[in-house]
């Protein structure tokens, strides 16, 4: 099972994501945004799982377009031996627990404007 939880804001306008079949398993604004970053302050959390691990670099592929790539933006997902993470409209896909391959991430995160505190995505 691949979970979760992009932050809505952080796509474009008029972005669909329709590749995988998506189950929401909860919804939720926060205020959470870095203004300073370019970020708007309330976001909204839609918590999603897939059933299946086999989606998840199509869903890393299909977060390519929509997704912003101001303002320091990604998302991630996660399966029970996965990361899936599009920094600034890049796919990373990487067993979870290897360093060396977060790390990459997270640099390539960083130099494309993500705050350095913010690369939290599950691993």
């Amino acid at each position: 099972m691949i979970r979760g939880e992009p932050v809505a804001e952080r796509l474009w306008h008029g972005a669909e994501l329709t590749s995988v079949p998506l189950r929401v398993t909860s919804h939720a604004r926060r205020r959470a945004g870095d203004a300073t970053a370019g970020q708007p302050a309330p976001w909204t959390l839609p918590d999603f799982t897939v059933d299946d691990e086999g989606p998840g670099d199509t869903l890393a592929a299909s977060l390519d377009d929509p997704l912003s790539s101001s303002g320091g933006r990604y998302a991630g997902s996660t399966s029970c031996t996965w990361a899936y993470v599009v920094p600034c409209a890049r796919e990373f896909s990487y067993a979870r627990g290897d360093r060396a391959a977060r790390a990459a991430a997270v640099a390539y995160a960083c130099s494309a404007g993500v705050p350095e505190d913010r690369p939290d995505w599950e691993d």
